[in-house]
């Protein structure tokens, strides 16, 4: 996830004002830059938005030489993607400091989305001569390097970062993709796979390792990381600023998407006020409902999550992502009516979407009803190939069914698609040894004792194997 850097110690703002307003009426001081930059935009731009510009570019108004009201009145502008806006009021900001880096960083962000890649990129790299530590502001400028398909540039931009930032995983996936382009595949492999080490999770680092994998002709494990990386979006480090940014984003919508992408990066705790301070203002929006009832079931909520959710499926009884979310939740809750249910109204909502078979299936199972969770499970593997959860749990079910040779071939289906899967390893190993295959089962054994030597399934299955 992004790293920020700490804050760069400065003087307070009324401090700045008062030195800034004496040297003027010195006569030695800086000048004022002019009014305040205005917010130009209609009904369409959110209420909270326009009325942050407004009470920002007010303040500015009345402290003309207060440099830092300039600078959060850009961060306002820049926070709500109002480009053109965020680099007029840089500017201003620049006027008291031209070559404040961390400013000059974000007037360059300003210039990028606004299509000025030229400019953008000038602007970077003056930043990075003043400062050798905008890790930032480097990293995005080997986006852009890469962007203009100027690639060694972009490799050293991103290895500088990983140097600086050993623990950052998207200065590794930077590097991948770099080394991609270069065709210099195996080199990406290590870079990825670096990527892929500080943060499993990550789908940009998978899908820069199976790019990395299809170019050396490894098209099987290429494949899989392609399907785990589907999907994948570019991560940005963060600066001394980024906090004071973030806190001035405005409108349900942005604030919605912040707790998203919190919950994707495995830190649903931090979304849980978002959406709940959002849900004030907006108490019938389903789209906040359903992701504060997701960031619920993954802080351990489940009544919580239910209680959204079920608002939510009064705005709209159709949805699946309520209905299958609402299904996870009661069957965390023990309510396994409620949550088979939900799960087989979910599968008629959406009949070609994979998840609510995989849904219905764990309904299913809850009342030990593993043939018809096998089917689900089958159902779900055949529209989506590249998802191993699917394969292992229905290897599961096989074997429960008595269909040892099949739930083999299940596992290790599944197994290829995520072959540091611990538990599939293991249950691979007993299906193998309650067949007799023992070859089979201890290369399952040793696999999964390579991973986690200490879990309980892998010492059981070494126990059973003699191996223990």
């Amino acid at each position: 996830m992004p790293i920020p850097t700490s804050f760069v110690p400065r003087r307070s703002r009324p401090a700045l004002a008062l030195a800034l307003t004496l040297l003027a009426a010195c006569g030695g001081g800086p000048t004022s830059p002019g009014p305040a930059v205005r917010l130009v935009g209609g009904p369409e731009l959110d209420a909270d938005v326009r009325a942050l510009a407004a009470t920002r570019a007010d303040a500015v108004d009345g402290a003309p030489l207060d440099a830092e009201l300039r600078v959060q009145l850009a961060l306002a502008y820049e926070a709500n993607g109002l480009w053109v806006e965020a680099e007029r009021a840089w500017d201003q900001a620049l006027h008291f400091d031209a070559e404040r880096p961390v400013w000059l960083s974000h007037k360059a962000h300003a210039l990028a989305e606004r299509g000025d890649i030229d400019a953008a990129v000038a602007t970077f790299e003056r930043v990075v001569q003043l400062d050798p530590a905008q890790d930032a502001a480097r990293f995005r400028l080997g986006m852009l390097y890469l962007e203009r398909a100027e690639d060694e540039r972009a490799l050293a931009a991103f290895a500088e970062v990983a140097r600086r930032q050993p623990n950052a995983p998207s200065a590794f996936v930077g590097q991948a993709e770099a080394l991609n382009n270069l065709e210099r595949e195996s080199e990406a492999v290590a870079a990825a796979e670096q990527a892929v080490k500080l943060e499993p999770s990550y789908k940009r680092a998978h899908y820069a390792l199976g790019i990395a994998y299809r170019g050396l002709g490894r098209l099987e494990e290429a494949e899989r990381e392609l399907a785990l990386g589907a999907d994948s979006e570019a991560r940005y480090l963060g600066d001394s600023l980024s906090v004071q940014m973030q806190a001035s984003r405005r409108g349900f919508g942005a604030r919605v998407q912040d707790a998203i992408d919190l919950v994707d990066a495995n830190r649903p705790a931090a979304a849980v006020p978002i959406l709940e301070e959002v849900l004030v203002g907006h108490p019938d929006d389903r789209i906040a409902l359903v992701n504060l009832g997701v960031a619920y079931i993954h802080t351990n909520r489940p009544e919580d999550a239910v209680r959204v959710l079920t608002r939510a499926a009064e705005l709209d009884a159709n949805d699946f992502a309520v209905l299958i979310n609402l299904a996870t939740a009661e069957l965390a809750l023990g309510r396994k009516v409620d949550g088979l249910r939900h799960s087989e109204q979910c599968v008629k909502a959406a009949p070609n979407v994979s998840a609510t078979y995989y849904m219905r299936a764990h309904a299913y199972m809850a009342f030990d009803r593993i043939a018809e969770a096998f089917t689900d499970l089958k159902k779900a593997m055949a529209l989506d190939t590249g998802d191993p959860r699917y394969p292992l749990e229905a290897g599961d079910c096989a074997v429960a069914l008595g269909r040892t040779d099949e739930g083999i071939e299940l596992l290790n289906a599944g197994l290829r698609l995520q072959p540091d899967s611990v538990p599939g390893l293991v249950r691979l190993g007993s299906a193998c040894h309650a067949l007799g295959r023992r070859a089979e089962a201890v290369d399952a054994y040793r696999r999964a004792k390579q991973l986690q030597p200490a879990q309980a399934g892998v010492k059981e299955l070494g126990r059973l194997l003699g191996l223990e």
